[in-house]
């Protein structure tokens, strides 16, 4: 008779705590978590110029660091520039607003714009750049059209964590009076948990209730945003950590006003990552114990 080393409990303790251990160390690809760079911190953060104190332009002096893996520079624009710009909304095409804006030697390309519909056509774009050369850049948005924007609004930040190989997910809407529930709800979806929404949206409020009165409001993650008023109101931020699926991002305006909103959002899937090599060796720790136990009971 053979002898037995551990009795059938610590048999099955033994197996429980490795099928513990090892569970522990396969949880698939981990998710990279998006954050923030340079940017500030997204409620303070953005220039504007009003009744055409800029002219026709605005800049931004902006430093992508070197060294922080940047993934992603998104800039933000609001221009009333009472023109429609061609269509109601659109991506990287059409449109009278520049389709890209520079970063030195590179471009950061239009992803999304959407107009709001009404008389003064104010529209809210998103622009983006991956892997953008780290230093110091002036980032210049010039109005292409024959008027002079009554108000100009940019916000610049730069992200890292961003899965770079899959190109943001665009979402936009325009309402010329929200009327009379005073909202425009924006459902934008992501792949992955843990993804980042950019937002900016315009509203046609002449700043009445500022600093309260313009929200937005999400069903997931966290929203950092900043309400500026130039002549009329730019807010722009992110809504960061959103849930996999579909989330909705609501703007809310607490006057009385029949108020214009044009609404853009882009979604960046944040980036696999290997699982530390630590956990790699548990896994391969696990598998042996577990071929230990198995070979021990058949010889048992």
């Amino acid at each position: 008779m053979k002898r037995s080393l551990i009795n059938k409990r610590n048999k099955r303790w033994l197996k429980v705590g490795l099928a513990s251990s090892v569970l522990a160390g396969t949880g698939g690809l981990a998710m990279a978590q998006i954050s923030l760079v340079d940017g500030g911190s997204l409620t303070s953060d953005m220039v504007g110029a009003a009744n055409g104190a800029g002219g026709n332009s605005i800049s931004e002096s902006f430093t992508v660091s070197s060294g922080m893996n940047v993934d992603a520079l998104v800039v933000q624009v609001y221009d009333r520039n009472q023109s429609l710009s061609g269509d109601s909304s659109g991506g990287s095409t059409g449109g009278l607003d520049p389709l890209s804006l520079a970063w030195g030697s590179q471009s950061i390309g239009r992803v999304v714009y959407q107009n709001n519909l009404s008389s003064h056509y104010g529209d809210s774009i998103i622009y983006v750049l991956y892997n953008p050369n780290p230093g110091t850049q002036t980032i210049t948005f010039t109005d292409t059209t024959a008027s002079t924007p009554s108000n100009l609004s940019m916000q610049a930040y730069d992200l890292s964590g961003v899965n770079t190989s899959i190109a943001p997910a665009v979402f936009s809407v325009g309402n010329a009076n929200i009327d009379p529930t005073h909202m425009l709800p924006l459902n934008v979806s992501a792949t992955t948990a843990g993804a980042w929404a950019s937002l900016i949206s315009s509203a046609g409020d002449s700043g009445a209730g500022y600093p309260t009165s313009d929200t937005y409001s999400t069903t997931s993650g966290t929203l950092s945003y900043e309400w500026l008023v130039e002549n009329q109101s730019a807010i722009a931020g992110a809504d960061e950590g959103l849930a996999a699926g579909s989330t909705t991002v609501t703007f809310n305006d607490a006057t009385t006003s029949a108020v214009q909103v044009g609404f853009s959002a882009a979604v960046f899937e944040p980036l696999s990552v290997i699982p530390e090599p630590s956990s790699l060796a548990l896994i391969g720790l696990g598998t042996l114990a577990f071929g230990f136990i198995s070979r021990f009971r058949k010889n048992s």
